[in-house]
């Protein structure tokens, strides 16, 4: 978990990964997590290569695993259309799932079977969280659950990048009455 909360920090600052790339080896500590954090940088570098851009997204709130020691850390980014890449070609979600024979039981799917059942969903999450609210004047209220390993906020289905409000007036000064 922590290294992920590290990776979903890295994403504030793709442009950096190179120089922290750098920085990790120099140190070449034999900790498992930092082994584990320099083949993320490795990974994202590589991506940014290969793209050819340092803007690799932003990062999905839920990392994809399953039974079998898997896990996708998905990233999310629109593109433009005819954003191509060196001998690569984008293919269709709906292509991609009708093309792709999947090699795991329903019992105990692949990390990548998860993800090509859930995409359109992650999608779906994507664009509403992208969803900004109208100026005005709103009040907003925090509702938090809490377990020992993990904290959930109470969120709108339609808009979950926000917390639940509601619009005040048209108007966003405040002053005193």
């Amino acid at each position: 978990m922590q290294d992920f909360l590290w990776f979903t920090k890295l994403s504030c600052m793709w442009e950096d990964v190179r120089w922290l790339r750098q920085s990790m080896s120099v140190s070449m500590s034999s900790s498992s997590t930092l082994q584990a954090r320099q083949k993320m940088l490795s990974a994202a570098g590589q991506l940014q290569n290969l793209l050819g851009t340092h803007n690799l997204g932003r990062v999905h709130y839920e990392p994809i695993k399953d039974r079998h020691g898997n896990v996708l850390l998905l990233t999310i980014r629109d593109m433009e259309s005819q954003y191509s890449f060196f001998n690569g070609k984008w293919m269709q979600v709906s292509k991609l799932q009708s093309q792709r024979k999947s090699l795991s039981t329903p019992e105990e799917p692949y990390a990548l079977d998860i993800l090509l059942i859930t995409i359109q969903d992650i999608l779906a999450y994507q664009r509403r969280s992208q969803h900004r609210l109208v100026p005005g004047l709103y009040l907003g209220y925090l509702k938090l659950s809490s377990s020992v390993d993990q904290i959930k906020v109470l969120v709108p289905q339609r808009m979950p990048n926000m917390l639940c409000h509601v619009r005040v007036r048209n108007n966003a000064n405040v002053s005193r009455g």
